[in-house]
């Protein structure tokens, strides 16, 4: 991660912080799921860490656990539906490709979930799910030769945030 805005070694620009009255009204989900443990919680870790940093107070971040990736896109809906409903989603999980086609069903219909939920809700739904042949790709991921996916999530859903709020304050 570099913190200053400049460009990482996977080419992803980090921008500047967002405003403090921005960043004070807003609140982001984050969904995790419990599935390869060892690499989503790391992926959680390196989210909430950006989050933290950029000036996001803990009681701004709520976090939902589900069972395997398939069940993210209903669990950030209920994010959508609370009575002070969060600004954006982050979805954190791991598939690793297996012998079957099941990977390639699940890894659709997160991303199909998402973008719908985010289309309908007009918030963003942030799809830091990881879809990997093997573990050693997943731990490139987390830090390594492709940057920290976890972080990259929470960059994206601040900038979309920024972006939201400057197109709500030109209409």
């Amino acid at each position: 991660m570099i913190p200053d805005g400049s460009w990482t070694k996977t080419g992803f620009h980090h921008s500047p912080s967002p405003s403090v009255q921005v960043l004070d009204r807003w609140r982001i989900g984050i969904v995790v799921a419990l599935w390869n443990r060892e690499i989503t919680e790391e992926l959680e870790r390196g989210c909430r860490a950006v989050l933290l940093e950029r000036g996001l107070r803990e009681d701004q971040i709520e976090t939902y656990q589900v069972p395997g990736c398939f069940e993210i896109p209903v669990a950030s809906s209920w994010f959508c539906s609370l009575k002070s409903p969060v600004d954006a989603v982050i979805a954190l999980g791991c598939l690793i490709k297996g012998e079957t086609p099941h990977f390639d069903l699940i890894a659709e219909a997160v991303n199909r979930g998402l973008m719908d939920l985010s289309l309908r809700e007009g918030r963003p739904m942030v799809n830091g799910v990881l879809t990997v042949l093997d573990t050693e790709q997943a731990n490139q991921r987390l830090g390594g030769a492709h940057g920290h996916k976890g972080q990259e999530a929470a960059y994206t859903a601040l900038q979309m945030l920024e972006l939201r709020s400057q197109t709500l304050q030109a209409t």
